[in-house]
Formats: structure tokens, C-alpha cells, sequence
């Protein structure tokens, strides 16, 4: 489920078991990420992706995210709010519409300057 910022500020942040906050990159790390309380990580949806040229989705297959892997990645860590961010020229809201369809648990687009 989506969190409002209202909802982010009421978040028993305490009942976490841990205090940890991880950044991870593909599936290398997943282990040390286990129910952290805060899971920062970049995404591009598929249908993004497909209008980008062959060079660049080879790379950002090496170097990149997509919403299914990212759902996939966070079904595993289980983190107490995963935000999603480097979303390039998608708009939020593609990015949010795109996550929400694969993963259910508590996650938000990531905004400069935003405080969670």
C-alpha cells in the first residue's frame, strides 16, 4: 500500500526490529536488507524503458531497475517503506501507477527535498 505523508509521519517507526537503512543494487545485497526500516532504490517501468534506444537498454539492463525487478527485489527485503527514486523522464505518477500494480506494501516516489 501507498503511504501518504500524513500516513509516513503516524508510521510506528519503532516497532521495526532494527534501525537499519540499506542501498542496494540488483539482488547482490538482498540479505543485508531484510525488513530494514527504509529501502531507497531506483526503478524504470518496462513501458519506459521499450522507448529508449537498444544501447541504452543493454546498459540498463547491466546497471538498472525495472518496476517488476524492483517489486520483486522489495517482496524479498520486506522493508518498512521502500521510496523509489531516478525516474528519469517519467512522471511521478507513471513511476507510482507502475509500482502500485506490482507491489502492495509501503512505498513513495521520492522527491527532492522530501523528508521520510
Amino acid at each position: 500500500m501507498a503511504m501518504s505523508k500524513a500516513q509516513l509521519r503516524q508510521w510506528p517507526w519503532n516497532n521495526r526490529p532494527s534501525a537499519r537503512h540499506v542501498w542496494y543494487v540488483k539482488s547482490q545485497n538482498i540479505d543485508a536488507c531484510h525488513r530494514c526500516d527504509v529501502l531507497i532504490h531506483e526503478a524504470h517501468t518496462p513501458a519506459w524503458l521499450a522507448t529508449r534506444p537498444e544501447t541504452f537498454r543493454r546498459f540498463s539492463t547491466k546497471y538498472h531497475t525495472t518496476t517488476p525487478e524492483l517489486a520483486k527485489l522489495a517482496l524479498k527485503a520486506k522493508p518498512g517503506l521502500l521510496i523509489i527514486y531516478h525516474h528519469s523522464s517519467l512522471s511521478p505518477e507513471e513511476l507510482f501507477d507502475d509500482m502500485l500494480a506490482r507491489y502492495s506494501g509501503h512505498f513513495v516516489v521520492g522527491r527532492d527535498l522530501d523528508v521520510y
